[in-house]
């Protein structure tokens, strides 16, 4: 069972991290996942919002996320150090 302070600590978590470098990799159903190179742009109250890194193509987006999709594990974040 998953609880509203789980969300609340996510969420300042991820706040923390505003502007750093990070490899986001998000599930998309049936065994594929994509994994991006992001910088945490903002937050909101129930979503965060990132900007891919341009890999040499100069196409970057921004894709947004929700914090329920951290505490399903249907995101996953590591940090680059």
């Amino acid at each position: 069972m998953y609880y509203k302070k789980d969300l609340i600590l996510i969420k300042k978590d991820i706040e923390k991290h505003i502007g750093t470098e990070i490899t986001l990799r998000s599930s998309k159903g049936r065994q594929r996942t994509t994994t991006h190179n992001v910088i945490i742009t903002k937050t909101y109250p129930s979503i965060f919002t990132v900007k891919t890194i341009d890999n040499g193509n100069n196409v970057s987006r921004d894709l947004s996320f929700s914090y329920t999709d951290v505490l399903t594990k249907a995101v996953k974040i590591t940090l680059n150090s």
